[in-house]
C-alpha cells in the first residue's frame, strides 16, 4: 500500500470557518479593520488555523505578524516576544526565503524600517527601567510606526490571546 505524505490543510472540514477569515480578509484588504478571534478548548487546531492564515497572506501586500503569548510571562519575555514577533514577520516580508537569527534580521531591517527598529530600542530602555505601562502603549503603536515605514498592511496574529490579561 502507497501512501503520500502530503501537509493536509487545517481547514479540512472546516468551510465555515475558512469562509469567514476570506470574507475578514477581503474586507481588511479593503481598507476596513477587521478583529477574529478563534475559541475553543485547548488543543484542536487554533494556533495550525492562525498559521495556515498567515501562509496564506504571506507574500501579498500585507506583512503578517505571529505572537505567540505565554502563560506567566514576566513583561520583559512579553515585550521581547512581540517585538520578535514584528521582527520575523517584517524579516520575513522583505526577505522572504532567508531563515536568519532575530540580530541578523535587525540588522538587516535597520534600512528598511529605521524607525521601527529605533522605536524598539526606546521600548526596550523603558522596559529595563521599569517603566511598563508606557512600555505595553509603545509596544501596541509599533505596528502604526511599521505600518508608516513600509505603506504595507499590518496582520498580527496573538496566538493565546486570552493570556494577554496577564
Amino acid at each position: 500500500m502507497e501512501t503520500h505524505s502530503q501537509e493536509i490543510s487545517p481547514f479540512f472540514g472546516r468551510s465555515a470557518v475558512r469562509a469567514v477569515f476570506e470574507k475578514r480578509l477581503d474586507a481588511f484588504r479593503n481598507g476596513f479593520r477587521q478583529n477574529v478571534g478563534i475559541l475553543s478548548p485547548p488543543g484542536l487546531g487554533k494556533t495550525s488555523l492562525a498559521r495556515f492564515f498567515l501562509r496564506k497572506v504571506s507574500g501579498t501586500e500585507i506583512i503578517p505578524i505571529f505572537i505567540p503569548l505565554a502563560e506567566s510571562d514576566s513583561f520583559h519575555s512579553f515585550s521581547r516576544r512581540w517585538m520578535s514577533g514584528i521582527i520575523a514577520g517584517c524579516h520575513q516580508a522583505i526577505f522572504p526565503s532567508e531563515s536568519q537569527s532575530v540580530r541578523t534580521c535587525v540588522r538587516r531591517l535597520k534600512t528598511k524600517i529605521p524607525l521601527t527598529i529605533q522605536k524598539m530600542g526606546e521600548i526596550k530602555k523603558l522596559v529595563s527601567h521599569r517603566r511598563d505601562e508606557q512600555a505595553y502603549r509603545e509596544l501596541l503603536h509599533l505596528t502604526a510606526a511599521l505600518h508608516q515605514e513600509s505603506s504595507q498592511k499590518i496582520v498580527v496574529v496573538l496566538d493565546d490571546f486570552d493570556r494577554l490579561s496577564g
